[in-house]
């Protein structure tokens, strides 16, 4: 499901009956250029109310280290996609538990999701990454 938020390749536009042209042209305008502002960027703390977006940054990037993983450094611990595979990679960890993901997920995945997509529900054109965010934020509850 992260994938669909990694920028549009012509096989996801063909295979939603898309030209490849529109569903760059939303994607740009969704997460990384528009007039007006970016509706939807692709970074947790910014869909998160009160909240210092550093700190959320700095207690997700040391809960992965406790954890024993690594982050990509080139981009900001709270990238959305990046967050999403975390959660993905946290079942194949030898000794990761029922409850560390559970304190992960509670400390930082729950308001997010849900933001995230009523925002794109409104914004994408497409409809593509509204109902990749719908899923990801129903399925994170």
């Amino acid at each position: 499901m992260a994938h669909v938020f990694e920028y549009p390749s012509k096989e996801l536009a063909s295979a939603h009956g898309l030209d490849s042209t529109q569903l760059e042209e939303t994607y740009i305008g969704l997460f990384v250029n528009r007039l007006g502002g970016i509706p939807a960027p692709l970074y947790a703390g910014c869909h998160i109310s009160e909240i210092n977006r550093l700190e959320f940054m700095e207690h997700f990037s040391a809960a992965c280290r406790q954890i024993g993983l690594s982050l990509d450094s080139s981009y900001p611990p709270d990238y959305i996609p990046m967050m999403l595979e975390v959660l993905a990679a946290m079942g194949s960890l030898p000794n990761s538990s029922d409850t560390e993901f559970n304190d992960i997920h509670q400390q930082f995945f729950l308001e997010w999701p849900h933001t995230f997509a009523c925002i794109l529900e409104r914004e994408d054109s497409t409809g593509i990454y509204a109902a990749a965010a719908r899923e990801i934020a129903d399925i994170l509850g």
